[in-house]
């Protein structure tokens, strides 16, 4: 934190405490108007009105400056402002906010040490004697064996063990260490997880494993349709995120005589096996997760990570008009056309150049995409039939295909600028 911005955020901080000091902002009732109240350092306060301005704006502030925001959450920088304004609160000498403000951060700081995590993945079976694990994106996905696990353990009883305080005794933290194995064992024991390596304090290094897993599940995502049929009902996902991949039920006769209930499944896991990682090269997924560790990606790569995560939450889908809807916001991301052109007709030209090599299957290609297409507004409008199976999956396929020629760009695009404009030559025969 370097020395200009920490002279600004303490202005601004003095601000709020002359505010606060002054009154100037009556007590809003939390339950009806925006507040934010600081329980601590035997102070009890209330930010409201353009002190809660402020305060927003330094947290804004903050949050802009890149080092910190990779490094700190929003939660950790929280928690700084609201030490650092209770105490001067306590305290009232305006003279040593920027002494509170450096202390504060310097103890996050303390905190950022490369740090491994580990999230849990629903719907990942991995052939550990096979494959061992995948690198897919920035992360790698490994069963929990119980070699692992005994390593895992290790390091958490030596930490526990470490523990000196007056408040703990030795026996303490040796039932503290066998406790906490039992639960390891109880949890991550042969468990499908995504594992993580950063430089953050704790608490931001769980976030940004958390998107880094997202983005990789998207790659793998990609590859569900490629390589298991709809009725598999595969479905990738963080645990937690989108349930446990079943349904519980409660069935009552209505005579009140009668009740079942029970847990279903019907969802199949994706495999992770020496010959399910050639399938997975084939249908692009390395490349993929190449350009994912890319530091500097393209104008049309960028666009292919964004289009993916559309792609990706079609995947997720229980519903058919919802699934609908995410293909083709997908396809609009690389098709979206100038002004004055219809969307329309604009995405369905552009995915017969891209997939039809004559004339005729491009008219053919042309047609069943525009038709697709146009599905969309009776969706987001409840007009027509209801959207069927066999729509979903011909507009799936259609989208594969398009992302699956980006990711091998012949043509060698460098944006979705020069996309567009190739599928303007091709309209003029050039």
């Amino acid at each position: 934190m370097n020395e200009k911005l920490v002279i600004a955020i303490s202005e601004s901080i003095n601000r709020i405490h002359e505010r606060l000091r002054d009154n100037k902002d009556s007590f809003l009732d939390p339950m009806t108007q925006s507040s934010i109240g600081i329980d601590r350092n035997g102070v009890s306060i209330t930010l409201t009105g353009s002190t809660l301005e402020e305060y927003r704006r330094i947290l804004d502030r903050l949050l802009q400056e890149k080092d910190i925001k990779e490094k700190f959450s929003e939660k950790s920088l929280e928690n700084i402002l609201r030490e650092v304004i209770s105490k001067l609160y306590s305290l009232g000498d305006i003279d040593q906010t920027q002494v509170f403000l450096k202390n504060e951060f310097e103890k996050m700081r303390s905190k950022c040490k490369a740090q491994i995590v580990y999230i849990p993945i629903d719907g990942i079976f991995v052939y550990e004697q096979e494959v061992g694990s995948i690198q897919v994106g920035n992360i790698l996905i490994e069963k929990i064996t119980e070699e692992k696990l005994q390593s895992i353990i290790q390091k958490t009883r030596d930490i526990t063990l470490s523990l000196s305080n007056n408040f703990y005794s030795s026996e303490d933290l040796i039932w503290m260490a066998q406790e906490n194995e039992e639960s390891l064992k109880n949890i991550f024991l042969n468990l499908v997880c995504a594992k993580y390596s950063i430089t953050a304090e704790p608490t931001r290094a769980v976030e940004l494993a958390r998107r880094e897993t997202g983005r990789s599940l998207d790659i793998l995502r990609f590859a569900i349709p490629l390589l298991y049929q709809r009725k598999d009902n595969v479905r990738i996902e963080i645990e937690g995120d989108a349930g446990s991949g079943g349904w519980r039920h409660l069935i009552i006769s209505e005579d009140s005589r009668f009740f079942s209930k029970g847990f279903n499944s019907s969802r199949q896991t994706f495999d992770i096996n020496r010959k399910r990682l050639d399938a997975l090269e084939k249908v692009g997924i390395f490349k993929l997760s190449e350009l994912f560790q890319k530091k500097d990606p393209t104008d049309l790569e960028k666009n292919l990570i964004v289009a993916l995560g559309w792609f990706s939450q079609s995947q997720n889908q229980t519903n058919l008009n919802s699934e609908l809807l995410y293909l083709t916001i997908c396809l609009e991301v690389f098709f979206s056309p100038e002004r004055g052109e219809r969307i329309s007709e604009f995405i369905s030209e552009g995915i017969a150049f891209m997939l039809g090599d004559s004339f005729e299957k491009r008219k053919e290609i042309k047609k069943k995409s525009k038709d697709l297409y146009d599905l969309r507004s009776k969706v987001v409008h409840g007009r027509g039939k209801p959207i069927s199976e066999k729509d979903v999956y011909e507009l799936q396929g259609i989208t594969l295909g398009v992302i699956i020629k980006l990711i091998d760009n012949e043509i060698k695009f460098q944006s979705t600028q020069e996309l567009r404009e190739w599928i303007k030559d091709k309209k003029l025969g050039l």
